[in-house]
């Protein structure tokens, strides 16, 4: 129910017959991303993820040789869906990164502040442990 993965419930959508125009409106009111699209692009958007989901069943993933850092949202999170899933698809490490949010609100100001700091100490770090001169020697 597109309704209830926004985060709206009955008593936001005011007992109306849910469509598209009803959820946005409610999603306008709640100050959800979602209100920011025209009905238009919100059913286009449903057919994607309908479309995407078909998909799935014959989706074999390759591994990601790298290092992944993972920002999960603790809100409502279903049990099943826990960070190790990413484990046969990764072959570095995965840092676990908990966002107090909703999934649908990690796009919102204070998740993504909060996901922006944790990267760019992340960077940070990175660039000290990277021996400059070492690159800068390797290419003569």
């Amino acid at each position: 129910n597109v309704a209830r993965f926004v985060g709206l419930d009955d008593e936001q959508l005011n007992g109306r017959p849910v469509n598209m125009e009803v959820i946005i409106e409610a999603a306008r009111r709640k100050g959800h991303a979602l209100g920011a699209l025209e009905v238009a692009q919100a059913e286009r958007m449903l057919r994607l993820l309908v479309h995407s989901n078909s998909l799935l069943p014959s989706f074999h993933p390759g591994k990601f040789d790298g290092d992944v850092q993972l920002f999960v949202a603790t809100d409502a999170r279903p049990e099943f869906l826990t960070p190790e899933l990413w484990t046969p698809h990764v072959i570095g490490q995965i840092r676990v990164h908990e966002i107090p949010c909703h999934h649908a609100r990690m796009t919102d100001p204070v998740p993504l502040a909060r996901a922006g700091r944790i990267l760019d100490q992340h960077l940070i770090d990175t660039s000290r442990s990277i021996d400059v001169e070492e690159i800068l020697t390797a290419g003569k």
